[in-house]
């Protein structure tokens, strides 16, 4: 498990997971963790072709979830009514919390990159 919790580039991504590996033929699986702003985008296929050259064998995966801070969001931007649909459908519901978490991370991060 890595914290990529300050991460913001694919450079940085591999910079974090660099120190961790010590032996080339061993295998590994890697896990992204931490909670990264809306805006920062994980690109696993370049993270995976960068450490192809350091890795035989390996598995990535991101676990990393978005850092939700309503005071982020004007109350009248979409992000905002995103988050709070979600909450009262979390508050409604007997949704697993894993999902809603998935199902907020993923809106977070569309919703950042496009303008409506």
């Amino acid at each position: 498990e890595v914290d990529v919790s300050t991460c913001l580039t694919t450079a940085d991504f591999i910079k974090e997971i660099g120190p961790m590996l010590e032996d080339k033929t061993s295998i590994y699986k890697i896990k992204l963790k931490g909670s990264l702003p809306p805006y920062v985008t994980i690109n696993l296929k370049d993270m995976e072709t960068e450490l192809y050259k350091k890795l035989d064998d390996f598995t990535l995966r991101d676990e990393t979830s978005v850092a939700v801070e309503k005071m982020n969001y004007d109350e009248r931007s979409i992000q905002q009514h995103f988050i709070n649909t979600v909450e009262k459908k979390r508050l409604k519901a007997d949704l697993d919390d894993e999902l809603m978490n998935e199902v907020l991370n993923m809106g977070l991060r569309i919703l950042s990159q496009e303008n409506f």
